[in-house]
């Protein structure tokens, strides 16, 4: 009992500080904090806190801005809804500023819709950072292009090539390589 009631009290604070368009569940929201506290075991009695950076639906959806509002910024986590009400995302160590790819031992992406987390295979190709583009994980396992209400995004990273746990090639997508976008959402992610 005493459980249930704790729970329903921290449904209820994050409820009043929630910020995002993306996640409406207190459960995803749970699972997000989960997978990524399982990532260091120096978070295991601390509460993920979560600042809103960028959205896509307030800040536009141009690569400059997403740019200009998280770059030299550690620690991020990425959310993505499509169209079809897909929601997935990842987590990146790495400062999302300068050209090319970036290793991040770190990094990890995830499905809200399948509960499942998708690990980084410790590759070189952990994102990828380029002002032409929006937040950027692995080969493509996706990525967000330049005005990407309009373009939407692409994902082609090939079957378990920079993140593993997958079933089938674009599993986050059900199978398709390109998608079309709802919101972005890019948060500061820190334990306290």
């Amino acid at each position: 009992m005493k459980e249930l009631l704790e729970q329903y009290e921290n449904q209820k604070k994050w409820k009043q500080v929630n910020d995002s368009k993306i996640l409406a569940k207190f459960e995803d929201y749970q699972f997000i904090e989960k997978i990524y506290r399982d990532s260091d075991e120096s978070f295991i009695n601390k509460k993920l806190k979560m600042k809103l950076l960028y959205r896509v639906s307030r800040d536009g959806d141009g690569s400059s801005t997403f740019h200009q509002k998280c770059d030299n910024i550690k620690d991020t986590i990425t959310l993505v809804k499509t169209k079809n009400d897909l929601i997935f995302g990842g987590y990146t160590n790495e400062t999302w500023n300068g050209g090319g790819y970036k290793k991040d031992d770190k990094a990890f992406c995830f499905s809200l819709d399948l509960k499942k987390k998708y690990n980084n295979k410790k590759t070189y190709k952990s994102i990828y950072c380029n002002k032409g583009y929006g937040p950027c994980f692995g080969d493509a396992l996706f990525w967000i292009y330049d005005n990407c209400l309009s373009k939407g995004g692409f994902m082609n990273d090939g079957l378990n090539n920079r993140y593993d746990n997958q079933i089938k090639a674009n599993e986050i997508n059900f199978g398709n390589e390109e998608f079309k976008v709802t919101d972005v959402e890019v948060y500061e992610a820190k334990f306290e």
